[in-house]
Formats: C-alpha cells, structure tokens, sequence
C-alpha cells in the first residue's frame, strides 16, 4: 500500500479542488442569474424549463423502447429505419 502514496503538487491540488466544486457554483449562480433575467417570471421560467426537460427525458426513453440494444438483443425493434439509422452512427464518431 505504500507505494501508492503520491502527493499532488499545488496545481494538481487546485486543479481538483475546482473541478469538484464547479458543478455547485455553477447551479447556484445559474440560478441567481436566471431570476435576475426574469424577474417576477422567475418561478414560470424554471416551470417552463422543467416541462422541457420532460418531454425531452420522455422522447429518451421512447427512443430506447423502440431500438433494440446489446443488452436486449431478443427485442424486435418496432421501427427498422430507427434501428439501421443507430447502427450505422454507432460507428460513425470514431
């Protein structure tokens, strides 16, 4: 186990201490400057963006159900121009 000790150096140490902080700060002033945008409308803002926010985890999990994956290969897709349009941009990003 020893000779897994290492030591970072002040940049490395800065470097994590930002990046496991960022997120925090980042909703937080995301937030702050979002009714300071909006004002009075602050709360119909964040109630438009969650109904956002659904539908798109909604269109998701529509998607999944109808393309059949690796881990459900006995699953018959419902609409084979879905499933060859995902397979053919599988390999596509590399």
């Amino acid at each position: 186990m020893a000779n897994l000790v290492k030591r970072l150096s002040l940049p490395e140490a800065i470097g994590l201490s930002v990046s496991v902080i960022c997120p925090t700060v980042t909703a937080a002033f995301n937030i702050t400057l979002v009714v300071q945008a909006a004002g009075a409308a602050a709360p119909l803002a964040f109630a438009i963006g969650t109904v956002a926010m659904v539908l798109v985890a909604l269109s998701f999990m529509a998607f999944t159900h109808r393309v059949a994956t690796p881990a459900r290969p006995t699953r018959i897709s419902r609409t084979p121009s879905a499933a060859v349009w995902a397979s053919s941009r599988a390999g596509a990003c590399c």
